[in-house]
């Protein structure tokens, strides 16, 4: 019987072969898949400096010209500090602190912690470990590196959720909200006798809804809602069909009704309901050049502080549509695009409750934030007190990515 062959014990480090996630010369990548959840833009190289008279703190992997530092779940907040005055200095330390700042109504708030880590970045041997007015036996450099890594879950009452990003929203409306999630990276610099303190898409959006219907009927997700008719009225419900691919934001939406209804809705009630009434409702009618079918992004922001809720929603962005050409006389057809207005959003949607697929009040917790995102099809007949029709609007649960549509790994597409 063959012996297995002996192994060496003694292998040096200049012996093992250096391994690189990028192809050498003369190597090729045959296959890649990136994980799930991975990071999908290339880490920045430019650098984020803030600092005051005592210290200086030197952020790397930042974009060039960033007002704020970013950062994602996992990331690793590195850089260098730079101490203005390192004499008898015993302890650098780099903290690192996330908060869910909530408050509702008539002053009830909450303050839940999402982060707290601290790092020794430097230590001080000393003379005499018993006193802490002992003089340290090596002196503090000036320039010290740090690292600490962003957890990607925090708990919750009995409950891991994913880390939410940074927010902040207020609103003095009755009953007033105020919701604040942030985090801040603090600089503990320990002399002598004291210490001195001194924050993906699956397809790409630029497809066109009929060319890709008939070839990936199954990336479009068909919701159909009805606008409503008046008791009585003798006009039939129209049928509003929306398409939405799940991760970007073009749209189709199809109305589909007997011609009558769809004429109550584009140029307003027939001419036997036109009364005196009208010159008394001025305040209640469009104008004739009325928009009667609108489509846009509106955002939701729910909070809950010791079991009080309170709620408000805001648009974050309008739709462009174009009217489609249509063989039916009973359908009309438009097609376009909704985004997210600049500056409107700086995060995306999340919750920090105990909140399921779909959102209950009961799904809350006692203190939370959830923030939701939903494509909304109002459709507005152009008199609403004499029109058959009811106004309708329909909103549908979205979710705003933060990275744009790539079919190479690590390369994403510039946004439009």
């Amino acid at each position: 019987m063959a012996t297995l062959p002996r192994y060496s014990s003694s292998l040096s480090i200049n012996s093992v072969p250096l391994y690189s996630p990028e192809p050498s010369a003369g190597e090729q990548r045959l296959d890649h898949t990136a994980l799930r959840g991975a990071a999908r833009r290339p880490a920045p190289t430019g650098v984020l400096t803030r600092g005051n008279a005592r210290v200086s703190v030197i952020l790397t992997n930042q974009h060039d010209g960033a007002a704020v530092p970013t950062y994602g779940r996992n990331d690793s907040v590195k850089g260098l500090l730079h101490l203005k005055d390192a004499k008898d200095v015993t302890l650098v330390s780099v903290k690192l602190d996330g908060i869910i700042d909530l408050t509702v109504a008539e002053g009830s708030s909450s303050y839940t912690p999402l982060v707290t880590e601290t790092k020794h970045v430097w230590q001080a041997e000393r003379s005499a470990p018993s006193s802490s007015n002992a003089a340290p036996i090596e002196p503090c450099p000036d320039m010290i590196e740090f690292e600490c890594t962003i957890p990607p879950t925090f708990r919750i009452g009995e409950r891991t959720r994913q880390l939410p990003p940074s927010f902040a929203f207020s609103s003095t409306g009755i009953p007033g909200l105020f919701a604040k999630c942030k985090y801040v990276l603090t600089v503990e610099i320990s002399k002598k006798s004291f210490w001195k303190r001194n924050t993906t898409p699956i397809l790409p959006s630029n497809l066109t809804f009929m060319s890709t219907f008939k070839a990936s009927p199954e990336e479009w997700h068909q919701v159909v809602a009805e606008m409503q008719t008046r008791p009585q009225s003798g006009f039939q419900p129209i049928q509003c069909h929306i398409y939405a691919i799940s991760d970007v934001i073009p749209f189709h939406v199809q109305l589909r009704a007997p011609v009558q209804s769809l004429k109550a809705l584009t140029t307003g009630p027939p001419a036997a309901s036109t009364s005196t009434k009208a010159s008394r409702s001025d305040s209640t009618m469009k104008d004739k050049g009325h928009t009667f079918i609108r489509v846009f992004l509106l955002r939701q922001i729910i909070v809950c502080v010791h079991g009080q809720r309170a709620w408000r929603t805001c648009t974050i962005g309008e739709g462009a549509l174009r009217l489609l050409p249509s063989n039916d006389a009973q359908t009309m057809d438009w097609e376009g695009e909704v985004k997210c207005e600049e500056g409107s959003v700086d995060a995306g949607g999340f919750n920090t409750g105990n909140l399921v697929v779909k959102f209950a009040w009961k799904d809350l917790a006692r203190h939370g934030i959830v923030v939701s995102d939903f494509v909304v099809l109002a459709l507005y007949p152009p008199h609403p007190t004499l029109s058959p029709l009811f106004e309708m609007q329909h909103a549908h649960p979205i979710r705003i990515v933060t990275d744009p549509w790539t079919d190479t790994p690590g390369i994403p597409v510039e946004a439009s």
